[in-house]
């Protein structure tokens, strides 16, 4: 959230694989657009896994590879 305020509310990512998303808060939603510009709502973050912290999300986001 600081990041993406900090960013004058959209804070552009690299993930692990090397392609690009952009975080961004509308209203009182979190949402992450992926390089199609599909949008998929944060419903729920910080959930702790075995290997980090996850955030469940409420679509598929796609690479474009």
């Amino acid at each position: 959230m600081a990041a993406i305020k900090g960013a004058k509310g959209k804070y552009t990512f690299k993930t692990i694989s090397g392609e690009e998303l952009t975080a961004m808060i509308d209203g009182d939603l979190f949402l992450i657009k992926d390089f199609r510009r599909k949008k998929s709502q944060v419903v729920q973050g910080n959930v702790d896994a075995s290997n980090g912290v996850v955030h469940i999300i409420n679509d598929v986001l796609m690479t474009k590879k």
